[in-house]
């Protein structure tokens, strides 16, 4: 039922991240329940995995057992699911996602509904500005604040198997995400860059100095790793303790390395945990105290891996003001995701990676515009790149779109065109509030051919 037939004589420690969920699922299933409960099942989970996670889900639910997930990918929800709790303060709304979704308050509830859903397909974006399309700022000159100089770089981890053959790359002061499929070489760099790997040949530069040879403890100072499991980085039994562990270790003095672990922990909203045990939070607080450990390091560079980890709306926004926050401080944020949504909201650049290769760098809307490219990243991983966000991605470029809705036949000329294609095409914003739906449906279904009508059968009531 898992799909997981061919893998029943391997080592767990084998297997990806989905394979292992699956397994844990297979577990229970055996039990013969009635109902499964999972918790956040894809939270660590890359977009391959989350999918092979949701598929097998789906073939239990043919079997009549009653699936309970809780999730924050609401893309997957919308996809997958038949009916959706929406909690908030202990109240609870229970309905169809194409309803749920639909809500103009989601967001008072803390739930961002993502520009478009493979499933209900209900909510769209209509402004640039609404969207988070991160804007470069067109007011600094890159090649001035160059901070990592990466060239002919060679690494291997086993002998005549290479990871990077010849890579040349350049990283400025500017938020940077690294994008790519599960063995693109993403966490090698990083940690290239970090100090903990050492390159078998090239040069490594960190502001015009070569550091190849340098140690962790000599670069701790100037670049941070916040690690992708906040387990694998957290060991005091104080939050506080925690977050000053790393400022102490590079020389501050224990009044500015509290000053600036408390800062910290403000900033990723923690404030009032600092004297909590950070094994008694949640996944989240625990990714966000791992986070505070090394902004209160002040250090130059921020490197995160997969810094969206089991994070909800408010904990995404939370994130993205830090990365700003850093950024307006000079310093350079590097990150590796899967969270495509994320990467436009809050990066001015993004690299494309695949097999040890850039496939292509730019701002994310150069990058995300090259399809055949990104797809071929996604291939060759298997499907790391959510194959939904391509579609999200062409509905997406509202600019030039929203200029050109000075009419009803602009209007129903977008609609035909594919910018909605769903159960609640009408969310306008207050510009509309003269027009009503019955103008629009009216028209609609008086103009429109019929090999292009969208709505010829809709009514204003129904929708």
């Amino acid at each position: 039922l898992v799909g997981l037939q061919a893998k029943s004589q391997s080592y767990p420690t084998e297997l990806s991240g989905g394979e292992m969920q699956r397994v844990a699922i297979a577990s229970i299933l055996v039990m013969q329940p009635d109902i499964i409960i999972l918790d956040e099942p894809t939270s660590q989970l890359d977009p391959q995995g989350t999918e092979e996670v949701f598929s097998a889900v789906d073939r239990l639910t043919e079997t009549g057992i009653t699936i309970i997930m809780i999730e924050q990918k609401l893309e997957k929800l919308a996809s997958y699911s038949d009916r959706v709790i929406l909690m908030h303060e202990g109240k609870v709304d229970f309905d169809t996602p194409e309803k749920i979704f639909s809500r103009n308050d989601l967001e008072s509830f803390g739930v961002q509904p993502r520009v478009y859903f493979k499933g209900c397909k209900t909510d769209v974006r209509l402004f640039e500005e609404s969207y988070g399309i991160y804007r470069k700022n067109e007011n600094h000159n890159e090649k001035e604040k160059e901070v990592f100089s990466v060239r002919d770089l060679e690494f291997s981890y086993l002998k005549d198997v290479p990871i990077f053959k010849k890579l040349n790359l350049s990283l400025y002061k500017c938020p940077t995400a690294i994008i790519g499929q599960n063995g693109a070489g993403k966490t090698t760099l990083v940690r290239l860059l970090k100090g903990l790997l050492k390159p078998v040949g090239g040069s490594i530069y960190f502001g015009g100095e070569d550091i190849s040879g340098k140690t962790v403890a000599m670069l701790a100072d100037k670049v941070g790793y916040v690690f992708q499991n906040p387990d694998d980085q957290i060991f005091k039994y104080k939050v506080l303790d925690e977050v000053m562990f790393g400022p102490l270790n590079i020389g501050m003095s224990p009044e500015r390395a509290k000053e600036e672990s408390i800062k910290a922990l403000e900033l990723m909203g923690l404030a009032g945990k600092e004297n909590e045990n950070p094994y008694d939070l949640e996944l989240y607080e625990r990714k966000m105290t791992a986070i505070a450990s090394v902004v209160a390091m002040d250090t130059d560079v921020i490197i995160l891996d997969e810094p969206t980890i089991a994070q909800d709306f408010k904990g995404r926004k939370i994130i993205g003001k830090m990365i700003r926050e850093m950024t307006s401080r000079g310093k350079l944020i590097i990150a590796i995701l899967h969270d495509m949504d994320f990467v436009m909201e809050n990066f001015e650049r993004v690299i494309a990676m695949a097999h040890g290769k850039i496939l292509c760098e730019g701002t994310a809307e150069e990058v995300f515009s090259q399809d055949e490219i990104l797809k071929e990243a996604a291939r060759l991983g298997g499907g790391a790149i959510d194959p939904d966000f391509f579609e999200r991605i062409r509905r997406a470029n509202y600019g030039a779109w929203i200029r050109s809705l000075n009419s009803f036949e602009n209007i129903a000329v977008s609609l035909t065109e594919g910018y909605f294609n769903g159960y609640n095409p009408f969310r306008f914003p207050d510009i509309f509030e003269s027009v009503t739906l019955e103008d629009i449906a009216a028209f609609l279904r008086e103009n429109i051919v019929e090999d292009r009508m969208v709505l010829s059968e809709i009514t204003p009531k129904e929708n």
